[in-house]
Formats: structure tokens, C-alpha cells, sequence
């Protein structure tokens, strides 16, 4: 990453208006096909502001996204689609509400959100012991935010149709495809501007409205980093890890609506990992949630790059655990796994293994 193309870009301009510029353009229909490249604008707006005086708006886009990718290249590789259009109205029952999701990158955010859910009815009870809050808490907190932000920039997203509404035209290959998506110029109003400076975010609304408010404060302060970000850019990477929020002097930044979902799966592997670690809970727990948490572990291998410093196996961590003790193939399959991650260079002092048999 080559930050002094972004740094130049930002130089003239005011931090608050270019913070709302990006944050607005992340959420935007009409701006969602290259959200990777205002996840790292915003990333780096948020930990490092410039000084200058411009009001940033919507006719300065074009110019940071220039700056972003000459910063990263490898963003090419990853803005060749439409995501899934926020406009389209999905919601998650929490309680007795039904909360709306901004789905960001994911193509089946209600998918991902049962595979969060039911992880949470696996783990929650070690993740309470662990840490005072639950998966569950995490989880709703997260959407409660995510859909009070989503709820109040609804209100001016476009209703006439966008590029992304166009028929697909017929003799079209599929590289054709994917340099016209890239070529296609983002759609930022004023209005969608507006609506994001006008955002009370520092009253944390959300807060208030969840089944545990204190519980549900103790999650959102666990995904606030104060330290710098880690950047992954690679395909089905989950950018940011499991950050919901950046704190620098004092403030408190969430981050765009569309970057929860991404958040929540992240955290959702980091919790699986350190439940499985938990003798107790995998010995307890039916073999149905054992399956789960097997699956959520997996997300954490899908995002260690973006959450450790180096992008070798050697930094990676493995929670290997067998899901029965009936015949000893889960034991021979853990085993086979785990010399095929020291085979792949991760150090055997970061592979934990499990196993379902009580005996030592």
C-alpha cells in the first residue's frame, strides 16, 4: 500500500466533510460497486486526517478513487461486479423488531446472519465468561446500529434508476462485463451527503435499544480499535476485521453501515476460535453446534491477514477440533489437518487441537 498518493488527494481538504464524503459514497447504491476502494479511503481518513480547508463533495470522488487505486492496484481485482443493491429492503428479527441490513459486499447476508445466530446459541455462554458480553449481544448490537444508520440514509438514496438497473446488454462476454462495471462512474447526490452529516453519532441511539444495554455497550467497545487498521484486500477478504468503530483523539467513529456485516463475520470467527478453546463448552455442546463452531473457526483462517501484521501462515492460529468420539477418524482427520497446516509453514505452537475423546 502506497498511502502517499491517498495522503495527496486529501491534503486540501476539511477531515469532517471528507469523513461524511467517503461514509456517504460506502452506503450509496450508487457507489457500492467500488466500495473496496472507499474502504481504504475511509480507513485512512479516519486514522489519519488531513488539515486542510476544502469542503469535500460529491465531484471530488472520481479524483480519490484515482488515488486509491494508484495506492493499491490489486484493488482492480476486486471491484469487478455490482453488489447487491441496498435499496432492496431486508430485515433480521432481534426480539420483537425486524432490523434492517445494508448488505455491503455479501450476495446472502440473511445466510450469514443464521450462521452467526446459531453460533451464538453454541458459544454464547463462554463467551459471557470470557468476556462479559455474548455473541448474541455483539450481534445486536451491530444491527441495531446498522439499521438506525441504514433507516436515516434511506430516506435520500435514489429512487430514479442507477447504472446498475440497465439491462445487461446480450452478446456481452464476461470480461466485457466486468470492465464495464469498473468503468462505470460512481452516483453520489447532495441530498445523500447531507443525510450523512446530518447523523447524530455521537449519541450512540443504538445503545439504548438493545435487550442489554450494558452487555451490549461491553460489545460495542470490544470491536473499537485505538490502534492502526489492517488492510486486506484480497477476494472474499473481510477488510477491516472485526472493527465496528475507530477511536482517534477522542471520537469515536463507526464505520459505514456497509462494512457490518463484514465486521460481525470477523468477529464471529475471533469469538469461535477462543470458545473452541474451551474444553468444557466443546464437550457440553451437541454435535449440530459443534459442526457450527467448526464452520465459524474457518472464517478466521478467511480473515487472518486482515487482522495480523504479517501475511505468512506463520502468523495464523488453528483451533482444530474433533466433532465425535464414535469412531477414530474425527481424531485421524484433525491430526491429518494439522500437519498439513505445519506443512504450509504455520509454526505447531499455533495449532490447537481438540479432541471429543474425554480420556487424556
Amino acid at each position: 500500500m502506497t498511502w502517499s498518493h491517498v495522503d495527496r488527494a486529501f491534503a486540501a481538504f476539511e477531515p469532517e466533510s471528507l469523513i461524511s464524503l467517503i461514509s456517504a459514497a460506502a452506503d450509496s447504491p450508487g457507489c457500492c460497486h467500488r466500495l473496496p476502494s472507499l474502504t481504504v479511503l475511509w480507513s485512512r481518513t479516519v486514522t489519519h486526517c488531513p488539515d486542510g480547508a476544502a469542503t469535500a463533495s460529491p465531484s471530488d470522488l472520481a479524483t480519490l478513487l484515482v488515488a486509491a487505486h494508484k495506492a493499491a492496484p490489486q484493488l482492480r481485482y476486486v471491484e469487478d461486479c455490482w453488489n447487491v443493491d441496498p435499496r432492496l429492503v431486508v430485515c433480521h428479527a432481534i426480539d420483537n423488531d425486524r432490523l434492517r441490513i445494508h448488505p455491503g459486499a455479501h450476495t446472502d447476508p440473511s445466510q450469514l446472519l443464521r450462521v452467526i445466530t446459531a453460533t451464538a446459541s453454541a458459544i454464547d455462554s463462554s463467551v459471557v465468561d470470557r468476556h462479559g458480553f455474548s455473541l448474541s449481544d455483539l450481534l445486536e448490537v451491530a444491527l441495531r446500529y446498522s439499521h438506525w444508520r441504514t433507516g436515516q440514509l434511506a430516506q435520500a438514496w435514489p429512487t430514479e434508476a442507477l447504472a446498475r438497473d440497465n439491462a445487461e446488454p446480450e452478446d456481452e462476454d464476461f470480461s466485457e462485463r466486468i470492465g464495464r462495471i469498473a468503468a462505470t462512474p460512481v452516483a453520489l447526490s447532495d441530498e445523500e451527503l447531507e443525510a450523512v452529516r446530518s447523523l447524530d453519532l455521537g449519541s450512540a441511539i443504538w445503545l439504548s435499544h438493545c435487550s442489554y444495554p450494558d452487555r451490549a455497550l461491553a460489545a460495542w467497545e470490544w470491536a473499537i480499535t485505538h490502534d492502526e487498521l489492517s488492510l486486506c484486500l484480497e477476494p472474499m477478504a473481510l477488510a477491516l476485521g472485526k472493527v465496528l468503530a475507530v477511536e482517534r483523539r477522542g471520537l469515536i467513529r463507526p464505520v459505514p453501515a456497509s462494512l457490518v456485516l463484514d465486521a460481525l463475520a470477523a468477529s464471529t470467527g475471533v469469538l469461535a476460535a477462543e470458545a473452541a478453546t474451551d474444553a468444557t463448552l466443546i464437550q457440553l455442546m451437541p454435535p449440530r453446534f459443534t459442526v457450527w463452531l467448526c464452520a465459524c473457526v474457518l472464517l478466521v483462517l478467511g480473515c487472518t491477514r486482515a487482522l495480523a501484521a504479517g501475511p505468512t501462515p506463520a502468523g495464523w492460529q488453528a483451533v482444530l477440533v474433533a466433532g465425535d468420539n464414535a469412531q477414530p477418524v474425527f481424531d485421524n482427520a484433525v491430526e491429518a489437518v494439522s500437519n498439513w497446516l505445519a506443512a504450509q509453514g504455520v509454526p505447531m505452537s499455533n495449532i490447537h487441537r481438540l479432541s471429543a475423546n474425554p480420556a487424556p
